[in-house]
């Protein structure tokens, strides 16, 4: 029998933000548990530091030349087969909560995306839930912060206005306590009726109402911890007085490095691709990372209770639980704040968990990318994995029979902002590797000796070899990666 699968995934949230990946600040220990009783994976690196790319590489297994979705903005052709629909034939019931995000939110009401806020305040998405990307049936959440807590957007948002009305005239800095600053507040909303609950919620409740005779894939989106950084009061309480670990950061470390690196510390580059820019002074900081700390605890408590639904319902044993996100944030790591079109292991490397039945626990420092993920999904449930996926399974990895499954994860990206910002890295254990052909320029670090990558090597005489014999695995992967291959109507 196929088994269940469900994917938890978070938007923005950085590999080390969990206790499990050594974190002593962090308070979550349900993600904890689940670490514990499946893989954990220490080099899980994004297709992409921005939302809809990676998101689209998570969900076909194919990187950003070969699905198209190369920057924010642009929606997934519908014709791409994706993880739900590849499973959707093979007879399961599939059912997504949250975010998605693999259709503008800025997109023009009459194009009808489903994720556009256009779209759903002219009233064009009224009484729609699905199919969506394979999923037969979708209750989203639009946007972030406090702003999904809108009547007119979104699922989430239509079911505040049926039941909580009254968290309407809770939200905004104006209700909030002191200290406070332009997006960074405790809000007011009560945690039952947060987006974090909602999805919980809603993925509990079709838990507990499925077609018991279909296996199942469930799609939990929490839309935290991207910003604006506006966690429930109580959960910014938890914090009050912790000490964080200090971001990574030294004078002078953008000298040697592309030169858009510097130009970021006064200049905003990506105004686009996700608003990368300087970080803030000390107590805004500090105020940004201990509601991102709330807001990580309170998805943790969420899955918390998707995990005992799953043990009370007496489905754990035959459900793979997966644990993901879709990039990292700055949080002032090389004196930046927010993402960009830039490759650091802050924004690239991200948590992965799997709990699957029958596998033993352990932790990995196998380098895996998330278009992996669909294939290796796909291998432990016994589904054909579809033509055009170009990740591969990691079930070997997971179940000790062998140590990896290749030497470097591959990711690349454009920016709307300008040509000179399009890169392509490889992601090892051990090194980094990107090249800026808009800038015939490139990175190269020791990660063993260099790990929050502050030293470029590119171009260091004594590094010379090492450089050019991985510059060509690097332009081999790319070549590998793409173009996009247009749909075919018919054989002639």
């Amino acid at each position: 029998m196929a088994k269940n699968i469900i994917l938890l995934h978070t938007d923005q949230q950085r590999w080390d933000s969990l206790g499990c990946y050594g974190n002593g600040s962090a308070r979550t220990p349900h993600l904890d548990r689940l670490a514990g009783e499946g893989v954990r994976f220490e080099h899980h690196y994004a297709s992409n530091p921005v939302c809809m790319p990676s998101r689209a590489s998570l969900l076909t297994g194919r990187h950003l030349p070969a699905h198209g979705v190369i920057d924010n903005g642009i929606p997934l052709d519908l014709r791409v087969e994706t993880l739900a629909s590849a499973l959707g034939k093979s007879g399961y019931d599939t059912f997504a909560a949250g975010k998605l995000h693999l259709t503008p939110f800025q997109s023009p009401a009459g194009l009808n995306h489903g994720e556009s806020f256009a779209a759903w305040e002219s009233g064009g998405l009224n009484g729609w839930d699905g199919p969506y990307y394979g999923f037969g049936r979708v209750s989203l959440v639009s946007g972030h912060g406090e702003g999904p807590a809108n009547p007119r957007l979104g699922h989430y948002g239509r079911w505040l206005a049926a039941h909580h009305p009254e968290v309407f005239e809770l939200t905004g800095i104006d209700r909030a306590p002191e200290p406070k600053f332009p997006g960074v507040y405790r809000s007011q909303v009560p945690v039952e009726c947060h987006h974090s609950a909602y999805v919980a919620d809603r993925a509990i409740e079709y838990l507990e109402d499925r077609d018991s005779g279909r296996p199942f894939f469930i799609f939990a989106g929490f839309p935290d911890p991207h910003c604006p950084f506006t966690p429930p009061e109580e959960y910014a309480a938890l914090f009050d007085g912790v000490e964080f670990p200090a971001p990574s950061f030294r004078e002078g470390e953008h000298e040697g490095k592309p030169s858009h690196y510097a130009r970021l510390m006064h200049d905003h580059l990506f105004p686009t691709d996700g608003g990368a820019t300087r970080a803030p002074d000390a107590e805004m900081l500090h105020h940004i990372v201990q509601n991102t700390y709330a807001m990580v605890t309170l998805i943790d408590r969420s899955v918390g209770r998707i995990l005992d639904s799953l043990e009370r319902l007496g489905l754990a044993d035959e459900t793979i639980v997966c644990f993901t996100s879709d990039h990292g944030e700055l949080l002032g790591d090389h004196g930046l704040l927010y993402k960009g079109q830039l490759p650091y292991a802050s924004l690239m490397r991200v948590p992965f968990i799997i709990r699957a039945p029958g596998i033993a626990p352990r932790v990995t420092c196998a380098p895996m990318g998330n278009v992996d993920v669909m294939p290796t999904l796909m291998a432990l449930a016994g589904v054909a994995v579809p033509t055009g996926v170009q990740g591969e399974s990691y079930v070997p990895v997971m179940t000790g029979g062998a140590g990896r499954v290749r030497d470097a994860a591959f990711s690349c990206g454009w920016s709307k902002a300008s040509r000179l910002y399009r890169h392509m890295s490889l992601h090892s254990d051990t090194w980094r590797i990107t090249w800026w052909p808009g800038q015939q320029d490139g990175e190269l670090y020791d990660l063993t000796s260099d790990p929050n990558e502050f030293e470029n090597l590119f171009h260091r005489e004594e590094h010379r070899g090492r450089r050019d014999a991985l510059m060509e695995v690097l332009l081999r992967a790319y070549a590998e990666a793409g173009p996009l291959e247009p749909h075919v109507l018919c054989n002639w």
